[in-house]
């Protein structure tokens, strides 16, 4: 195991429901330098996006009923619906290469298209 750059104690700020917007996050651990792997490891010790932060190619493998396509499709409505509650949307976090922007639309659209 390589340390994580950001450092073993590196925390995020607490979320606060009435005052954060929602958001989701989609990473490749496997592009550019490789922070995505760091990005999610530190996501995973915080409580509020412990759930919500995803290794995008995990996602895409895992489309069976109940897989992590369905998990992410769930999270995903769960933040539209907060986000509703404090008048705004919901956002997603699309880290990695330069393909992994468009990589997340199409994984968005394929959850949604999902929920139908």
């Amino acid at each position: 195991n390589t340390p994580n750059r950001y450092g073993e104690q590196f925390r995020l700020p607490d979320f606060d429901s009435a005052r954060h917007v929602p958001l989701l996050g989609l990473i490749n651990p496997t592009s550019g330098a490789k922070a995505g792997t760091d990005i999610l490891n530190v996501c995973k010790r915080t409580p509020h996006l412990q759930n919500r932060f995803f290794n995008i190619l995990n996602v895409v493998k895992d489309q069976k009923p109940g897989g992590r396509l369905d998990i992410f499709r769930i999270e995903l409505l769960a933040a539209r619906d907060e986000a509703r509650q404090i008048n705004t949307r919901a956002r997603v976090i699309s880290g990695g290469g330069d393909g992994t922007a468009s990589f997340s639309l199409f994984i968005i659209l394929l959850a949604l298209r999902a929920n139908d």
